[in-house]
Protein backbone atom coordinates (compact mmCIF):
# COMPACT_ATOMS: atom_id res chain seq x y z
CA UNK A 1 0.00 0.00 0.00
CA UNK A 2 1.38 3.64 -0.63
CA UNK A 3 1.35 5.82 1.56
CA UNK A 4 -1.56 7.74 2.54
CA UNK A 5 -0.96 11.35 4.29
CA UNK A 6 -4.24 12.92 5.43
CA UNK A 7 -5.03 15.82 6.79
CA UNK A 8 -7.67 16.77 9.85
CA UNK A 9 -8.28 20.39 10.58
CA UNK A 10 -10.62 20.39 13.26
CA UNK A 11 -10.81 21.93 16.29
CA UNK A 12 -13.67 19.66 18.29
CA UNK A 13 -11.48 16.85 19.70
CA UNK A 14 -13.61 14.70 19.84
CA UNK A 15 -14.62 14.71 16.22
CA UNK A 16 -11.58 15.15 15.03
CA UNK A 17 -10.64 11.65 17.32
CA UNK A 18 -13.02 9.86 15.47
CA UNK A 19 -12.06 11.18 11.98
CA UNK A 20 -8.47 10.23 12.93
CA UNK A 21 -9.42 6.67 13.66
CA UNK A 22 -12.00 6.42 11.00
CA UNK A 23 -8.57 6.91 8.58
CA UNK A 24 -5.79 5.05 10.35
CA UNK A 25 -6.01 1.91 8.74
CA UNK A 26 -5.11 3.61 5.18
CA UNK A 27 -2.74 6.07 5.87
CA UNK A 28 -1.09 8.41 8.50
CA UNK A 29 -2.91 11.03 9.17
CA UNK A 30 -1.83 14.66 10.93
CA UNK A 31 -4.51 16.31 13.19
CA UNK A 32 -4.24 20.02 13.90
CA UNK A 33 -6.54 22.58 15.55
CA UNK A 34 -6.02 25.55 13.77
CA UNK A 35 -5.48 27.54 10.31
CA UNK A 36 -2.53 28.46 11.87
CA UNK A 37 -0.99 25.14 12.55
CA UNK A 38 -2.69 23.88 9.49
CA UNK A 39 -0.61 25.90 7.37
CA UNK A 40 2.41 25.03 9.22
CA UNK A 41 1.05 21.28 8.33
CA UNK A 42 1.00 21.95 4.93
CA UNK A 43 4.49 22.81 4.49
CA UNK A 44 6.18 19.41 5.18
CA UNK A 45 4.46 17.27 3.05
CA UNK A 46 4.08 17.20 -0.64
CA UNK A 47 2.33 14.21 -0.94
CA UNK A 48 -0.98 14.90 0.94
CA UNK A 49 -3.83 12.23 -0.46
CA UNK A 50 -6.67 14.30 1.44
CA UNK A 51 -7.91 17.23 2.90
CA UNK A 52 -10.72 17.32 5.60
CA UNK A 53 -11.60 20.33 6.78
CA UNK A 54 -13.72 22.19 9.44
CA UNK A 55 -14.84 25.63 8.53
CA UNK A 56 -15.15 27.46 11.66
CA UNK A 57 -11.55 27.49 13.50
CA UNK A 58 -10.58 29.21 16.88
CA UNK A 59 -8.26 31.45 14.73
CA UNK A 60 -10.49 31.85 11.84
CA UNK A 61 -11.81 29.92 8.12
CA UNK A 62 -10.98 26.70 7.58
CA UNK A 63 -12.15 27.89 3.86
CA UNK A 64 -8.73 29.95 3.95
CA UNK A 65 -6.72 26.68 4.71
CA UNK A 66 -8.84 25.00 1.75
CA UNK A 67 -7.59 27.69 -0.49
CA UNK A 68 -3.77 27.80 0.34
CA UNK A 69 -4.52 23.44 0.25
CA UNK A 70 -6.03 23.71 -3.09
CA UNK A 71 -2.86 25.53 -4.51
CA UNK A 72 -0.24 23.70 -3.36
CA UNK A 73 -2.90 20.00 -4.54
CA UNK A 74 -5.12 20.99 -7.29
CA UNK A 75 -5.97 17.78 -7.77
CA UNK A 76 -6.50 16.40 -4.37
CA UNK A 77 -9.52 15.67 -2.54
CA UNK A 78 -10.86 17.54 -0.02
CA UNK A 79 -14.26 17.71 2.07
CA UNK A 80 -15.56 20.54 4.26
CA UNK A 81 -17.32 19.23 7.61
CA UNK A 82 -18.77 21.84 9.39
CA UNK A 83 -21.89 22.44 10.99
CA UNK A 84 -22.45 25.53 8.77
CA UNK A 85 -25.15 25.53 5.98
CA UNK A 86 -24.54 29.02 4.87
CA UNK A 87 -24.61 29.03 0.80
CA UNK A 88 -21.83 31.44 1.03
CA UNK A 89 -20.02 28.95 2.29
CA UNK A 90 -20.86 25.73 0.68
CA UNK A 91 -20.63 27.87 -2.71
CA UNK A 92 -16.96 28.90 -2.04
CA UNK A 93 -15.65 25.28 -0.77
CA UNK A 94 -17.36 23.83 -4.20
CA UNK A 95 -15.79 27.18 -5.91
CA UNK A 96 -12.31 25.63 -4.39
CA UNK A 97 -13.43 22.32 -6.02
CA UNK A 98 -14.28 20.69 -2.27
CA UNK A 99 -16.71 18.32 -1.18
CA UNK A 100 -19.21 19.56 1.89
CA UNK A 101 -21.16 17.61 4.31
CA UNK A 102 -23.53 19.13 7.13
CA UNK A 103 -23.04 18.13 10.48
CA UNK A 104 -24.39 15.56 11.39
CA UNK A 105 -24.01 13.40 8.56
CA UNK A 106 -24.68 9.45 8.06
CA UNK A 107 -21.50 7.56 7.90
CA UNK A 108 -22.28 6.20 4.45
CA UNK A 109 -22.05 10.07 3.08
CA UNK A 110 -18.00 9.81 4.34
CA UNK A 111 -17.62 6.33 2.95
CA UNK A 112 -18.66 7.30 -0.25
CA UNK A 113 -16.32 10.26 -0.23
CA UNK A 114 -13.53 8.45 0.69
CA UNK A 115 -13.80 5.39 -1.69
CA UNK A 116 -14.87 7.26 -4.19
CA UNK A 117 -12.43 10.44 -4.36
CA UNK A 118 -9.38 9.66 -2.44
CA UNK A 119 -9.55 5.68 -3.83
CA UNK A 120 -11.06 6.12 -6.66
CA UNK A 121 -12.79 3.21 -6.73
CA UNK A 122 -16.72 2.43 -6.57
CA UNK A 123 -16.25 -0.83 -5.94
CA UNK A 124 -14.85 -0.44 -2.35
CA UNK A 125 -17.99 1.56 -1.36
CA UNK A 126 -19.59 -2.48 -1.25
CA UNK A 127 -16.65 -3.78 1.21
CA UNK A 128 -16.36 -3.53 5.09
CA UNK A 129 -14.16 -1.21 7.15
CA UNK A 130 -11.01 -3.09 7.76
CA UNK A 131 -11.07 -4.90 10.64
CA UNK A 132 -9.75 -3.06 13.97
CA UNK A 133 -10.83 0.09 12.89
CA UNK A 134 -13.85 0.44 14.92
CA UNK A 135 -17.71 0.99 13.44
CA UNK A 136 -17.58 3.33 11.32
CA UNK A 137 -20.86 4.92 12.57
CA UNK A 138 -18.77 5.77 15.53
CA UNK A 139 -16.60 7.59 13.60
CA UNK A 140 -18.71 10.21 13.04
CA UNK A 141 -20.58 10.17 16.34
CA UNK A 142 -23.78 8.45 15.04
CA UNK A 143 -26.32 5.70 15.59
CA UNK A 144 -25.82 2.88 12.86
CA UNK A 145 -28.06 2.58 10.80
CA UNK A 146 -29.47 -1.64 11.50
CA UNK A 147 -27.94 -2.46 7.98
CA UNK A 148 -24.16 -1.33 9.56
CA UNK A 149 -24.96 -3.14 12.78
CA UNK A 150 -25.79 -6.41 11.12
CA UNK A 151 -22.48 -6.68 9.11
CA UNK A 152 -20.81 -5.53 11.55
CA UNK A 153 -21.40 -8.49 14.48
CA UNK A 154 -18.87 -11.36 14.32
CA UNK A 155 -19.78 -14.53 13.34
CA UNK A 156 -18.81 -17.78 15.79
CA UNK A 157 -16.01 -18.37 13.17
CA UNK A 158 -14.63 -14.79 13.45
CA UNK A 159 -15.85 -13.52 10.35
CA UNK A 160 -18.43 -10.66 9.03
CA UNK A 161 -22.42 -12.55 10.00
CA UNK A 162 -24.64 -12.67 7.47
CA UNK A 163 -27.74 -10.76 8.42
CA UNK A 164 -30.84 -12.55 9.78
CA UNK A 165 -33.26 -14.30 7.30
CA UNK A 166 -36.67 -12.92 7.13
CA UNK A 167 -39.79 -14.84 6.77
Amino acid sequence: MDARRFLVVEDDDAFARSLVRLLAPWGNTTRVATVSDAMAALAPHPDRTALFVDVQLPDGSGLDVLDRFRRAYPSVPALVITGHSESSVINRARDLGADYVVKPFESERFRRFLFAKVFDTVEALTKSIPPGSGRSSDAINERPHSSEVAREQESPRGGPSRPPKTR
